[in-house]
């Protein structure tokens, strides 16, 4: 390679260096116990044992075909702030390729180069699921200037803090109101790994700067996919673990303090743009919500993390959870427990492990429970498949680390045995004092031959794989791009076309049912029959009122008689006589009085007896004249009204008593149970009696989410599964959608209504199922990333004024 004379991207010292770590040849490193300095060895697959420097082995481990000498150069200057040549770098590859620690890959251009990740990464259980992204100590650096002020913002987080609580706690009512308007739509899933993505990482930060102070460096600053799909970030803990205890308390602390700060800092900034409306008002309500749950769930020690290590840390048992997973594993395999553990160490071992077990899986239940109902409820058939990839995400995930946790175990033990094995080397050497007391560097055997065959071999077998992968991304990327109609759906019930009720227009027994649950029936069919006593009465009585008022307008109409004026005329005959008669007596009696012979009580009792007389002279004379007279128009009109007012009651009563017959007013179905239609039930008037529905032509009634609104339009055709006819589609056409949404159910959706075309497909009324619309066709990419794009468009939309 030639010097380089500028940073231009195309230049060489952006291609990829050709040289690679021997796969078999195994580095370690030990701390001298003379100098308490780190010392590293390289061991070749021939025997010799080289002792390294630090740079060394920082440019040996990193040498793996994908890595620039730009690349290189930058990390190396950073580590050890010493400017990196090029002909350095040649000279150094070139030694160690004599001594056959790196070998030399000629199509080392081909090999793919790293995007996200660095090419080498330091962490020992790195997967692809977790990956460093840089060196951190310089930043770390930086972060350290602010040291004098961290007491002051320990501080202020505690403050911080109470103070959220105390805003929580005041406005309880608009905060869950708030949040009810983010829940609506999977988005709030995706608010909800932004906020805890940057809790989270300040959380790191602020952890690494205060390990660094304390003296345990922190050689990697990554990202890890946790359940293999969540974004976290972490650092790297191995010098904290070398640390005294109250250095890791305070360090374990750290993350803890920073996230109940967040936490009061977010409710005072949403206390400050929640009146306003503003949009982050909700981000921020949110992100402080999920710094305290974040805070909750760290600082829980049943879980491995800063709530766990600190407590660890704070009772001076580092090792708790190992040793009490170790502990109840030999329980549950029925091994013998160490003798040196009491009683107490062991009850206390298999309740933090049996607790920390169960905490663990309650959470991912919970997790991975709410994920499925939400995606499927959203998304419906994606969202099952979206679901599928995040559980198969999650058992690779699992997967690699156990791989990564063996693998980093396997290093230890290959350490040490090489390290025993060193030192034997170096106490047979007879050289005298200096560095061969420790290690004796053997000389170099000559390179194997053959070693560029096997090169090739491992080249052509990349090689292959690199165009498996490439043809599988180039298979994927067409199937992204093929059109796809998109069909959105949801949950539907069965609609009869016609519905009518049957109901009692009187009170009454039911004494017979003519039909059963499932019969079909005609429009007047009779259905059952009512009895009602009380009817049959009224109308009898008003019967015979009806027949007198009939004869007193007869009477009216046709006036009296002969025979009726004859005894009238008589009767005023008799009455003339009874006063002729009665006044003669009246005389006789006074002139007795005159001659003494009559009392007055005599002459008093004969006028009585005349004034009576001429009165009924009087009511006879009356009576004659009233016979004769005929009846006027309003006395006939009265009679009259008074015998239409019964005939109309005399209706009434005779229609109550023909509705004591209950009769279908449509053709259809009779839906109502057997346990509806009883004998002797008593109906009150309005009461139902039975249900008949129009099953000819069913439609339903789809309740699509709010979400896909804009997709509908009658006329689209339907795809529909019931679960009572699960083997067959029906298929059916959009026949009308509701003009607003409907939230009954808790989420909001649009209520469309769709007829299916296939009318010999008896669907029972209210039966559920599943229907899909077909709407437009968009890419596959798209279909399945819609909900994502909405997200976009309204949520992060929401976030700025």
């Amino acid at each position: 390679m030639k010097p380089e004379e500028n940073d231009d991207p195309r230049d060489e010292g952006h291609n990829r260096l050709p040289y690679r770590k021997r796969a078999d040849v195994n580095i370690s490193q030990t701390t001298d116990v003379i100098d308490g300095g780190r010392r590293y060895f390289l061991k070749v697959p021939e025997g010799a044992i080289y002792e390294v420097g630090a740079e060394e082995h920082f440019l040996v481990g990193r040498f793996d075909t994908r890595i620039s000498f730009v690349e290189l150069k930058a990390a190396f200057d950073t580590r050890f702030g010493v400017e990196l040549t090029q002909a350095a770098l040649e000279s150094f590859a070139a030694d160690m390729i004599e001594k056959g620690v790196l070998e030399v890959v000629e199509d080392a251009a081909a090999t793919p180069r790293g995007i996200l990740f660095a090419p080498e990464d330091p962490d020992p259980r790195a997967t692809p699921f977790r990956r460093t992204l840089f060196e951190p100590t310089a930043l770390f650096e930086r972060l350290m200037s602010t040291r004098p002020l961290w007491p002051v913002l320990s501080f202020l987080c505690i403050f911080l803090f109470i103070a959220g609580v105390a805003v929580t706690a005041q406005n309880a009512r608009s905060m869950v109101a708030g949040f009810q308007l983010l829940s609506n739509g999977v988005s709030i899933f995706a608010t909800i790994a932004l906020s805890l993505f940057a809790v989270n990482m300040v959380s790191k930060l602020a952890q690494g700067a205060v390990a660094h102070a304390h003296g345990a460096p922190v050689k990697s600053f990554g990202v890890v996919l946790f359940f293999g799909f969540f974004p976290r970030f972490y650092i790297d803990q191995r010098k904290i673990f070398q640390q005294g205890l109250r250095s890791q308390r305070q360090i374990y602390a750290t993350p803890l303090l920073v996230r109940m700060g967040l936490f009061g800092v977010s409710m005072l900034l949403w206390m400050a743009f929640a009146p306003q409306g503003h949009g982050l008002s909700a981000f921020f309500l949110l992100l402080g919500h999920m710094a305290a749950a974040a805070f909750l769930v760290t600082a829980l020690p049943l879980l491995p993390t800063d709530g766990y290590h600190y407590m660890a840390a704070l009772i001076g048992q580092p090792d708790l959870r190992p040793r009490s997973f170790r502990y109840l594993g030999m329980r549950l395999r029925g091994r013998k427990v160490p003798a040196e553990m009491t009683a107490t160490d062991r009850a206390g071992a298999w309740l933090f492990a049996s607790a920390s077990a169960l905490c663990l899986m309650v959470i991912v239940a919970l997790i991975f429970g709410a994920m499925a109902v939400v995606l499927e409820r959203e998304f419906s058939g994606a969202g099952t498949t979206i679901f599928a990839v995040l559980l198969l995400l999650t058992g690779l995930w699992l997967y690699s680390a156990r791989k990564a946790a063996a693998r980093a175990e396997e290093q230890l033990k290959s350490n040490a045995q090489q390290l025993q094995a060193a030192f034997q080397v170096g106490a047979n050497q007879d050289e005298p004092g200096g560095q061969g007391s420790v290690v004796a560097l053997q000389t170099p055997t000559t390179p194997r031959r053959g070693a560029r065959a096997h090169v090739i071999s491992v080249s052509g077998g990349r090689l292959r794989k690199r165009h498996i992968l490439g043809a599988g991304g180039i298979v994927l990327l067409v199937i992204l791009f093929l059109p796809y109609h998109y069909k959105p759906g949801g949950t539907f019930r069965v609609l009869p076309d016609g519905r009518s009720e049957v109901r009692a227009r009187i009170d009454g027994e039911v004494t017979e049912i003519f039909v059963k649950e499932g019969d079909l029936v005609t429009t007047g069919q009779p259905l059952a029959r009512l009895t009602n006593w009380s009817a049959e009465r009224n109308i009898k009585v008003i019967e015979a009122e009806l027949e007198g008022q009939r004869a007193v307008l007869d009477r009216l109409t046709e006036g009296a008689v002969a025979e009726e004026i004859a005894l009238a005329q008589a009767q005023v005959q008799r009455a003339e006589a009874d006063v002729a008669r009665k006044r003669g007596t009246l005389e006789r009696q006074t002139l007795l009085a005159r001659d003494g012979l009559a009392t007055p009580r005599a002459i008093d009792v004969a006028e009585d007896e005349l004034t009576a007389a001429l009165a009924d002279l009087n009511v006879a004379t009356a009576n004659l004249a009233l016979v004769r007279r005929s009846a006027t128009s309003s006395e006939v009109a009265a009679a009259q009204a008074k015998i239409e007012r019964l005939v109309e009651e005399l209706a009434f009563r005779r229609a109550e008593l023909e509705r004591t017959l209950l009769v279908s007013n449509m053709d259809g179905r009779i839906v109502t149970s057997e346990d509806g239609l009883r004998l002797g039930d008593y109906l009150t008037v309005g009461e139902l009696f039975a249900q008949i529905e129009d099953q000819n032509r069913p439609r339903i009634e789809i309740a699509l989410p709010q979400t896909e609104a804009r997709f509908i339009e009658p006329g689209l055709p339907v795809q529909v599964k019931s679960w009572g006819y699960s083997d067959r589609t029906v298929e059916g056409t959009v026949v009308f959608f509701a003009p607003s949404v409907d939230t009954k159910s808790g989420q909001p959706v649009i209520r469309v209504v769709a007829e299916l075309s296939e009318q010999n497909l008896i669907l029972p009324s209210d039966m559920t199922g599943f229907a899909k619309i077909e709407t437009e066709v968009m890419p596959v990419w798209r279909a399945y990333m819609l909900f994502l794009i909405r997200f976009f468009q309204v949520e992060v939309w929401s976030w700025f004024p």
